[in-house]
Formats: structure tokens, C-alpha cells, sequence
């Protein structure tokens, strides 16, 4: 078929976009086919690095893991997804599942579980169903279902601007094991149900985290804990949270136990406060039986005893 263009006839194919890194969806029934749909190619080759980006794999038949899989920095913006929550199941106890050294990549919908899952004989987990390495920024963790491991997200330093959303973790069962640790800047993590830290904490934020947005998860009273060494993080709203640790350059609306939180427990400033003219209704000074002992300029307090 052939259409004309200001007069002049042209072959269809020849006006339209180019498709060459658009990539077509892999179906994958195997462990051995998913690592066959991971292979970079030749990096040499002409063309090879837009047909390294943007793949995505689908995977459609229940799988078991013997080593971790990695997603080659050479494969930025990968989209692994599952085909109605099909179990990945751990083959090698203590293994890590996923392994993201690209930019850009999304895992969506994976259901990741023990050995043990449907009456297996193997008590075998995974260490960390997801291990985001340095460098591999802004990738995604969606709606993915754990079943037993000893931690379900690792983001190492400048693996930054990801998201953790919409995942269930259903236990983590290793003692001293964190459900999430986040070790670089941006992350958002939300809207997550975190059970079951063994003796370690839901989410924690180390020294290279910050700018982490803390929404909206429930942790069945596991804690938060951020460094006292890192940078500011937002925390709101999270629900059974459990034990807060958190510092000054953090925004807490957020009360142990869950809930949004009260002043009470919002980190004292550490600069002058604008009200804006507003009233301070209800409002009621210090009351003391003795002085402080070094009151700042303007300071106010009401002796009781006196």
C-alpha cells in the first residue's frame, strides 16, 4: 500500500515512526528462558544499546529460583511482570532473587516465596527478594507479594529516586533482618503492608538516605529508624508503626503506634517559626517550680510555686 505525501508517492512504512527500540513483550516459562531474555547484547554491535533498552518480560508459568537474577546495567528501563501473581519461588536458601544494576527498571506484580510454599519440603528463603545496586536509579517495586524472606528491598547507595509501592511483604523472618533498607536519596516508599521484621525494623534509612517519603504503610508494629548521619525525610502517616527513631532534619507528622500524629511528637525546630499572625488558641505558657537554668533572650515561663 502506498500513500502520497505533497504529491509524491511513498511506501506507508517509510513516514511512520520508527519502531526499533520499541520491544516486544518475552513470555517466559522458565528460569533458563528468563535469564536467556536478560542477555545483553554485543554492546559492539550497531544498534545493540537501543535494542538492550526497554525490555519487558512477562512471566507466565510458576518458577523456581536456584541463583539470583540480575538485570545488567546495560539493560536500562526492564520491565519484569508476572501473569497473575505466579510464585517465584526460592531454589537456593539465602540467595538474593533479584538483583537491578540498570537505570529505569520496573518489577511488577511478582509473587516471591519460600521453598515452603505449597507444601514444599525445603525451608529455603530468599535474603533479599530485591537488591537495587549503585547507579541503577529511578526503578520502580510494584504490587509484589512476599511470602517469607529476610528482607524485601535493599536500595544501595546512588540507587536513587525509586519507588516501593503497593507491596505485601507476609513475613520476614530472619532475626535482625530490616524489611527495607533505603541507603540512597529520593526514594518513595508507600502504601505498603510490612509484617513480620524479625527483630529489625520495618524500614530503615541509612546515612546515604534522604528526601525518603514515608507514607501510608502499615507495619504491623515494626518501627521506622532513620540516621542520625543522613539527610531530611518526610514521614506521614503510617499506620502500627511501631517504634519511630528518627532526627531533627526530619518532617514527622506521624505518632508511634500509627496515626497522623500531634505536635507532640513532631521533632523540635531548629529555626524561628512564622504563624503568620494566627492566634494560639487554648494557649498556655510554661509552668515551673524553678528557673531554668540558662533561659534564652525572650524566653517565658510561669512560677507556680511563687
Amino acid at each position: 500500500m502506498a500513500v502520497s505525501v505533497f504529491g509524491n508517492r511513498r511506501p506507508l512504512r517509510s513516514i511512520l515512526p520508527s519502531t526499533s527500540t520499541q520491544q516486544v513483550a518475552k513470555e517466559v516459562r522458565t528460569e533458563d528462558e528468563l535469564r536467556q531474555a536478560l542477555q545483553p547484547l554485543d554492546t559492539t554491535a550497531a544498534g545493540a544499546a537501543a535494542a538492550n533498552t526497554g525490555r519487558r518480560i512477562v512471566i507466565t508459568a510458576p518458577i523456581t529460583l536456584k541463583s539470583k537474577v540480575v538485570i545488567d546495567a546495560s539493560l536500562p528501563g526492564t520491565i519484569i511482570e508476572s501473569n497473575g501473581y505466579l510464585p517465584i519461588t526460592c531454589g537456593t536458601d539465602g540467595i538474593d532473587a533479584f538483583e537491578v544494576q540498570a537505570a529505569l527498571c520496573t518489577l511488577s506484580g511478582l509473587f516471591l516465596t519460600s521453598a515452603a510454599f505449597g507444601g514444599g519440603t525445603s525451608a529455603g528463603e530468599f535474603a533479599t527478594c530485591v537488591r537495587v545496586k549503585a547507579n541503577a536509579a529511578f526503578c520502580r517495586v510494584l504490587d509484589c507479594h512476599v511470602l517469607d524472606c529476610d528482607s524485601m528491598l535493599i536500595a544501595e547507595d546512588t540507587a536513587s529516586e525509586g519507588i516501593l509501592r503497593g507491596c505485601e511483604v507476609g513475613s520476614a523472618s530472619t532475626a535482625n533482618a530490616d524489611c527495607v533498607t533505603i541507603d540512597a536519596a529520593g526514594w518513595r516508599v508507600d502504601g505498603n503492608i510490612l509484617d513480620g521484621a524479625g527483630t529489625g525494623v520495618a524500614i530503615r534509612v541509612t546515612a546515604n538516605g534522604s528526601r525518603t517519603a514515608i507514607v501510608g504503610n502499615d507495619m504491623a508494629n515494626d518501627g521506622i529508624t532513620t540516621s542520625a548521619s543522613g539527610g531530611l525525610n518526610f514521614i506521614v502517616g503510617n499506620t502500627r508503626a511501631g517504634t519511630l527513631t528518627t532526627h531533627g532534619t526530619d518532617i514527622v507528622l506521624q505518632a508511634a503506634g500509627g496515626g497522623g500524629g500531634t505536635l507532640d511528637t513532631i521533632p523540635a525546630p531548629v529555626a524561628s517559626v512564622d504563624f503568620a499572625q494566627q492566634q494560639a488558641l487554648r494557649f498556655r505558657i510554661e509552668n515551673r517550680t524553678s528557673d531554668p537554668g540558662s533561659p534564652a533572650v525572650g524566653e517565658i515561663w510561669l512560677r507556680t510555686d511563687l
